[in-house]
């Protein structure tokens, strides 16, 4: 084993990230885990870091940092009491780091945690080519998931919750926001029994996976009229679920628009700004269900997700966007700001 690697690090409060070479470890804490990384996706919320982003900068956390939570390796050492995992597994990543002693992490509830870290923010994360994680954060998976698809474990595991929160078997379903997490909600809302799915984006590349994924109908923003189609073709009901994966303050609104009476809305976007919501009609009178989602619940959700996967009840090869080595990170960063729809995977070469 090498006694040192390269990781991408977030370095100072400013745009960028560097590649630096850090020193293997000699020892191991207790609980704690040495994966070698496979592969890292890059997260629209890892931008946001890469970016420093207003949101970001607005609550820091420990720098320097290194970046990345989405992943898929292998386990090489463990350290004294760990109990979940043994040299050779494979794991993917789990976000949250919960303090395991809160009202919410001591009822079932360690993800929605009062004291919670995340992998990539407040302890290192997974850009890099090994990464010393909690046990918490690395989740064993079945050995039949394809490598690519294990990358994208965590975010589904979003998908997995929403769609869940959702409740919809037997009913029309509309998806706000065909970005990964959006394009997976709509596999994963047809396999747990949505009747017809909408799925709209201002992106034709996109809306043309959300098709591959199962959606029903695919609607482009500012060209289609979402709201007078939808109500159309449900005989001017609504859809009664909405999930709402853009962050986009107009889509967030709309989606009320759209939604049928006595209807569950769920947020998983994050506002790009303020929201503006006639509360009365949007909500109260319509006797609105909302709730928001964070991240995936701790272990329900991705017991979910690995069967979905391991099963062959959902593919995710329309997400998988291109691959990057560790040392092309910030081609890599470039690609998943721009319009071309997939994640990107940054590690291992095609083939390696």
């Amino acid at each position: 084993m090498r006694e040192t690697f390269m990781a991408v690090r977030k370095t100072g409060p400013q745009p960028g990230a560097e590649l630096v070479e850090m020193a293997l470890p000699e020892s191991l804490g207790p609980q704690e885990v040495l994966i070698k990384v496979d592969l890292a996706a890059i997260c629209a919320s890892d931008v946001h870091v890469y970016d420093w982003a207003s949101n970001i900068a607005a609550s820091p956390f420990p720098l320097p940092v290194t970046m990345g939570h989405e992943f898929t390796g292998t386990v090489l050492r463990t350290g004294e009491g760990v109990k979940t995992l043994v040299e050779g597994d494979r794991v993917s990543g789990e976000t949250h780091l919960p303090c395991g002693e809160c009202y919410q992490c001591q009822t079932g509830e360690q993800h929605r945690c009062q004291n919670l870290r995340l992998l990539g923010r407040h302890i290192n994360g997974c850009m890099a080519d090994y990464a010393v994680l909690p046990e918490i954060c690395a989740r064993r998976i079945p050995s039949d998931i394809p490598l690519e698809q294990a990358a994208l474990m965590e975010p589904l595991g979003v998908a997995v919750h929403a769609v869940d929160k959702g409740g919809v078997s037997g009913e029309t379903v509309v998806i706000l926001g065909c970005g990964a997490i959006g394009l997976m909600a709509i596999g994963v809302a047809k396999v747990f029994g949505a009747l017809r799915i909408y799925a709209t984006s201002h992106s034709p590349a996109k809306l043309e996976r959300a098709l591959q994924m199962g959606a029903y109908r695919a609607l482009k923003v500012g060209s289609d009229d979402v709201v007078g189609e939808i109500l159309a073709e449900t005989d001017q009901e609504g859809v009664g679920v909405v999930i709402e994966m853009s962050g986009n303050p107009e889509a967030i609104v709309q989606g009320f628009q759209i939604l049928r009476k006595g209807g569950t809305y769920v947020g998983v976007g994050i506002p790009t700004g303020p929201v503006e919501l006639e509360l009365v009609s949007s909500v109260i009178y319509r006797e609105a269900i909302y709730t928001g989602i964070h991240g995936r619940r701790m272990w329900d959700t991705w017991i979910k997700a690995e069967r979905l996967l391991s099963w062959g009840l959902i593919d995710l090869s329309p997400i998988i966007g291109k691959r990057f080595s560790l040392k092309e990170f910030e081609a890599g960063f470039a690609e998943a700001k721009s319009s071309t729809p997939g994640r990107v995977l940054l590690g291992l070469e095609p083939g390696e």
